[in-house]
This record gives C-alpha cells, structure tokens and sequence, in this order.
C-alpha cells in the first residue's frame, strides 16, 4: 500500500489501516501477489434525518436534505 501511495504523490500521510476504526481493507491483486489497488472504509459518522410529515406537502424531501446538507457541509475548496 506505501508504493501505491508513494506513487500517486497524495497529498496527505498514509493513514494505520491497522487501527480498528477501518472496518473494511480489500486489496486487488493481478495475479502476481502484487496489489493493483487497494480500498479501505473507514467509520466516521452517522447520519439521522427526521422529518415532520404533516409538513411533508410545503417541502420536497430532496429539496429539504439537499438545504439541510449544504448548511452542514463546507463547499468545497478544490479538487482532491
């Protein structure tokens, strides 16, 4: 996973994919015992939308999430 890192140049430092808060390491070889890529999810947040549904007709549920979701998430600042 360091070569593959190193390679991309990303930057930010390679995290512990050991520590427990990975949930999920999947690697993808190609056929040499090389990795090809690597995936790993990480457990960070949990979400909760709860909602009126008397007030439902005033406001589409897309409408409302996507409001409430650009209030709590930063725009972004560029690509990466």
């Amino acid at each position: 996973m360091k070569a593959l890192h190193v390679a991309q140049a990303l930057p930010y430092l390679l995290p512990d994919f050991e520590k427990p808060e990975f949930l999920v390491r999947a690697v993808l070889e190609n056929g040499t015992g090389r990795p090809e890529m690597f995936l790993a999810l990480r457990k960070t947040a949990e979400t909760y939308l709860i909602f009126d549904r008397e007030r439902l007709p005033s406001v589409k549920p897309s409408e409302g999430f996507s409001r409430l979701q650009r209030s709590v998430y930063p725009p972004p600042k560029g690509p990466g």
